[in-house]
Parts: structure tokens; sequence; C-alpha cells
């Protein structure tokens, strides 16, 4: 009777070990996965300012891959072209090729309005006149905020050069209630 609880014993024990031994493995491999994937993949930004309401919102917590390849829609990180030091989080608007038109408040890329009042405010062209068309060259991008009202974007500073963007959007970590990935 005893040779058999001591046989119960040592077979938990055992299994537990090999229990142990498989999780230290697995979250092995995944700290390796972070440290590489922090090196050479994504890079974590948190957001400043109101710019990207109501999408992103102060203190978001984002990850951005070094992506080369954007297209309308996407939500990129570059260096500010005015304030050194500084990143921007913004919205690709348009690409190398496309002629971006702002008038009475509405955006249009190549003659199709985008990106509704409705869901984005009212865009004003910042100039003396309700009307700015910018024609997007090879090598740039325009961007522009999510928060129409409230953003310093393309329509200030004119059309992004690609050298000067950091990565795309890849997720939204903090605020956790408003996790998502873009897979």
């Amino acid at each position: 009777m005893v040779v058999i609880f001591e046989d119960r014993h040592e077979k938990r024990r055992l299994r537990e070990s090999r229990i142990d031994g498989a999780i230290a493995v697995i979250l092995s491999f995944f700290s390796l996965l972070l440290i590489i994937g922090r090196l050479f993949i994504f890079t974590p930004y948190q957001v400043s300012g109101t710019s990207m309401n109501p999408t992103l919102g102060d203190g978001d917590k984002v990850v951005v891959t070094d992506d080369k390849e954007y297209k309308q829609g996407d939500i990129i990180v570059f260096q500010s072209p005015v304030k050194e030091n500084t990143d921007y989080v913004k919205r690709v608007i348009g690409v190398a090729g496309d002629t971006v038109t702002i008038q009475e408040g509405k955006v249009q890329v190549n003659g199709e309005e985008v990106y509704n009042e409705e869901e984005f405010g009212t865009t004003d062209s910042y100039r003396e006149t309700d009307f700015l068309e910018t024609y997007v060259p090879k090598g740039h991008v325009y961007v522009l905020g999510d928060n129409r009202e409230n953003s310093m974007d393309s329509r200030i500073f004119g059309t992004i050069d690609k050298k000067l963007i950091k990565g795309k959007l890849f997720c939204r970590l903090m605020p956790v209630k408003d996790f998502y990935c873009d897979l």
C-alpha cells in the first residue's frame, strides 16, 4: 500500500515538473519573440494630443510596424517636418500620384469624396479661400488627423516624405477596452 501511494506521488510530481518545464519553454519563446520583434519588427508609441480623436486618444499606447507600403486609410507615425524631435500620428489620405482636394469642408481624392463630415468633422482648408488642392509626388503621402478641426497635418506642412515615416499602426494596446490589431 505504501509503495502504490509513493508511486502515484512520484507520477504526479513528474507530471507537474513536465508542465512547469513546458510553461518555461513557452514563456522563453514568447520573450525571445518580443525581444526580436522590438529590435527588428515593431515599435511601441504613446499617442500625444487629440488630433486623432475619435480613433486614437491622448495617452493611447500603440504598436507600429516598419512597413514601407502605405495606402489610403493607413494610420502612420512619422517625424514631424516642422517640430524637431516630435513624432505625429495621422491617417494617410493620398499616396503618390493622387490629387487631394479640400473644398467646402469636404475631402476628395482624385475627384472621389472620402471620409465624410459625420465621421471626422468639417475639414477646413486653413487657407484664405475654402479651397486647397495638392498633388502628391512620388515618395510622399498626404496625411490628415481624424480630428479635422484640431490637427496639424498636410494642410499646414504639405506632403510627407516617406523617409520621415517610422511605421504603420499595427495594434492599439491601451486602453485595453479598445484593443485591436490590424492583421
